[in-house]
């Protein structure tokens, strides 16, 4: 015993000095006083359609102690029955164990949802939990998300016979859907279209959007956990051939590539297309791209557009009344009409006959100084109506009838907030009252015309002071 005693001693020795040399954060202390902490407290997903995953949300767990916890587990309060999945280090599970967490260290954990259809048209609550086990010691980590069942129409899925679409449920277009020739899709007040990325509604018949001031139509992209203003999301809806008397009355159209798109619709017999009380915006290319069409549109407000607001080409009859054309940001004129256009890779040239009447618009842009460019080839504008206009312009061509033009600073538009989407008139705008009367009586917003006639969708109100 004796003999063996200095081994004893060195082996204890060795022991304690290995101990004593492993940093503190390292060492697990079996302590209940010792929590994790979270970055929140709920991990919430904006509204999700059911069957259609979401995007990842981060949780961040820390450890605030100086010593090590072990996690014995981490897992969903419903397991595998969650439609929540975790991706813990890499590793995708409802359920892990063994994780070791150093003091001052923190993990990551990423969180996603797909929701199982419920059959119902409102909203519905979906709830569960992440779970984390430590010695003895229970904490968890909310997870709430909104689940909305959904009309979808997928690849290959065309509109074949009259339809009519109603508010009750979305409706999702996960591939390009096409209104057949001859057939006519109504889509009533207050629905909801929403698209898949790269998807778009294509007419070759007949659409009718029937929204009004308290329900407008929406249109845009199916991920509603994106932002706001993400443009780009979907092809937008497109008229083509022969489609004519087509009518959009109160839409919201948003985060597109083209908002609205038109090809040869002059060849119809009738009005192309009636558009009216309508909002397009974020659009990665145009607001309104039309080639050789015939175009109606009032109180319309087109903004924020990568590229055009409203471009023509092909000639074509355009007619826009109390409508507000803003080009800030875009990489064009706002607002420009051509008589030609042409396609040098399939050896494609239209040229028609362009007719223009503008009356009580505000056309305004940062692009250079001529927000307003018309182009033809004879240089014959006799029949054009361009009047009661604020344009950013300096030419001499519209500084008549009644427009006003950005010669002095006054006529900028002073909007109260472009930046925000706030495209009403501030006291101070020079639009207030230049405008002619027309048939249109009431604003985008529904106020009325009868006192005063600005230029643009929205008259100017006077705030009721509180």
């Amino acid at each position: 015993m004796i003999k063996n005693l200095p081994f004893l001693i060195l082996g204890l020795g060795l022991f304690i000095s290995n101990w004593s040399c492993r940093p503190r954060s390292e060492v697990i202390i079996t302590d209940n006083a010792l929590p994790l902490t979270f970055s929140k407290d709920t991990v919430q997903f904006d509204t999700l359609f059911s069957s259609v995953g979401s995007v990842n949300k981060r949780l961040t767990v820390f450890n605030p102690n100086k010593n090590a916890v072990r996690i014995e587990e981490i897992s969903l309060g419903l397991g595998g029955n969650s439609p929540y999945n975790l991706f813990i280090n890499g590793k995708d599970s409802y359920s892990v164990e063994g994780e070791v967490l150093n003091g001052g260290d923190s993990l990551k954990i990423l969180v996603e949802i797909t929701i199982d259809p419920k059959d119902q048209d409102l909203p519905f609550l979906v709830k569960d939990s992440i779970n984390f086990r430590t010695e003895n010691n229970q904490q968890d980590v909310k997870l709430i998300s909104w689940g909305q069942d959904a009309h979808f129409y997928k690849e290959g899925e065309h509109i074949e016979e009259n339809t009519q679409w109603t508010a009750n449920r979305p409706y999702v277009i996960v591939d390009s859907l096409v209104v057949k020739s001859g057939k006519t899709l109504t889509i009533e007040k207050g629905s909801r279209i929403y698209f898949n990325y790269n998807a778009g509604l294509f007419i070759q018949g007949s659409l009718e959007v029937l929204g009004s001031l308290e329900e407008p139509v929406l249109f845009r992209n199916e991920r509603l956990d994106q932002d706001y203003d993400t443009a780009g999301q979907w092809k937008g809806i497109s008229f083509l051939g022969n489609s004519d008397q087509n009518i959009i009355d109160y839409a919201i159209i948003r985060n597109g590539d083209v908002g609205i798109y038109l090809y040869n619709l002059i060849e119809s017999q009738q009005m192309g297309l009636t558009l009216s009380n309508t909002i397009i915006e974020n659009m990665n290319s145009a607001g309104i791209y039309a080639i050789n069409s015939d175009i109606y549109a009032y109180n319309t407000l087109i903004n924020h557009c990568n590229l055009f607001t409203a471009a023509h080409f092909g000639g074509g009859n355009y007619r826009y009344e109390h409508c507000t054309l803003e080009g800030f940001g875009s990489r064009a004129e706002a607002l420009l009409f051509y008589d030609v256009w042409e396609l040098q890779e399939e050896d494609i040239v239209i040229e028609n006959n362009l007719e223009l009447n503008l009356v009580n618009n505000i056309i305004w842009g940062n692009f250079n100084s001529n927000e307003l460019l018309i182009h033809r080839n004879d240089d014959n504008p006799e029949n054009d109506n361009i009047s009661n206009n604020l344009i950013r312009s300096n030419l001499e061509q519209f500084n008549k009838d009644g427009n006003l033009l950005n010669t002095l600073e006054t006529n900028f538009p002073k909007f109260v907030n472009s930046e925000a989407y706030d495209y009403h008139l501030d006291n101070k705008s020079p639009a207030i009252g230049m405008g002619i009367p027309l048939t249109i009586n009431d604003d985008l917003a529904g106020n009325s015309r009868e006192e005063s006639i600005d230029l643009g969708v929205y008259q100017f109100v006077e705030k009721e002071e509180e």
